[in-house]
């Protein structure tokens, strides 16, 4: 699995929380569905399971806050112009793939789920903020011939600039082996909740509140006991994450001082580093990622067996 780290251009801008709610209004299960994928390319198109595929197109949404001065004239019309152009932040966001998911004999809600948890495994096994912006019932490379196009919006905007992803084979083959173990872990309450908190990070407005979040996910999903958690935790990360035993042993102490970076945003409002929250984001992904590797959630500190006997062979601490 990828450890790529993308540059971030900017850190996430302090704005209002922003709702990942899916879309309002009824997709048939009987038609295809179709999400715009932004952030990412993709080289080829690949089928990553039955009846779901990542294909490339193009899909450019945009929309400029605009002020009217004068009302409609008739109800559900436009206002009259003269308009004028606010200068603010916009929605502007350019997809280059499009997820498909074929018809099946399901119900909406069930669809529209799965669709959100494919683009969020996206999103952890990328390590970058990838984004759904819409979903639509026709290709969005044939609307311009299709009739009775509908176009919901499907997730709201990231505050995170950055450089798409490429979907390379590693990324790709990622997707489809873990497609499975994720819909099957997110019956577990222990994986549902920690994964579900690492996905919502991207949305939070300032870097302190995604320390606090990072950090209540890891607990979560490693469970320590309440004495002495922060090192409980710290050990079970090290023995669950660590790809050595020197490896462990600095990523105990990584964890203790970041879980003291979170306890002064909590209680002393203290801004985290972004480098700290980055790295935080990290270390929670590899403990999700190798929960979906083994499709099954972590135990406890007793009988987590360490990473580093698995992939070197080495003895007992």
């Amino acid at each position: 699995m990828t450890d790529k780290k993308p540059e971030l251009e900017d850190l996430p801008k302090d704005s209002e929380p922003a709702s990942t709610a899916l879309p309002r209004a009824v997709v048939d299960p009987l038609r295809d569905l179709y999400l715009a994928v932004s952030r990412v390319a993709l080289d080829r198109n690949r089928v990553i399971a039955p009846g779901i595929e990542l294909r490339r197109t193009y899909a450019h949404t945009f929309a400029h806050p605009m002020l009217a001065t004068s009302p409609p004239v008739h109800e559900h019309t436009h206002h009259p112009p003269p308009w004028q152009a606010v200068d603010a932040p916009g929605v502007v966001e350019t997809a280059t793939v499009e997820l498909v998911l074929l018809q099946r004999d399901t119900n909406d809600v069930d669809r529209l789920t799965q669709a959100q948890n494919i683009v969020s495994l996206i999103r952890l096994i990328a390590g970058s903020p990838v984004r759904a912006p819409v979903c639509s019932n026709i290709a969005f490379s044939e609307m311009a011939a299709a009739k009775n196009v509908a176009v919901r919006q499907f997730e709201a905007p990231i505050n995170w600039p950055i450089y798409p992803v490429l979907l390379d084979d590693e990324i790709l083959a990622g997707i489809e082996n873990l497609l499975e173990p994720m819909q099957a872990l997110l019956r577990d309450d222990q994986f549902n909740s920690a994964f579900s908190l690492a996905n919502s990070m991207w949305w939070l407005p300032s870097l302190s509140a995604q320390m606090i979040t990072i950090w209540t996910a890891a607990e979560a999903l490693m469970r320590p006991d309440r004495k002495d958690m922060t090192k409980q935790l710290a050990r079970s990360i090290r023995a669950y994450s660590g790809t050595s035993r020197r490896q462990g042993d600095n990523l105990y102490q990584r964890v203790i001082s970041l879980c003291r970076a979170r306890g002064e945003a909590t209680h002393a409002g203290r801004q985290p580093k972004p480098e700290d929250v980055q790295e935080s984001y990290f270390i929670l992904r590899a403990l999700l990622l190798r929960a979906l590797t083994e499709c099954t959630a972590p135990g406890t500190i007793e009988t987590i067996a360490p990473l580093w006997q698995q992939t070197a062979g080495e003895g007992p601490e």
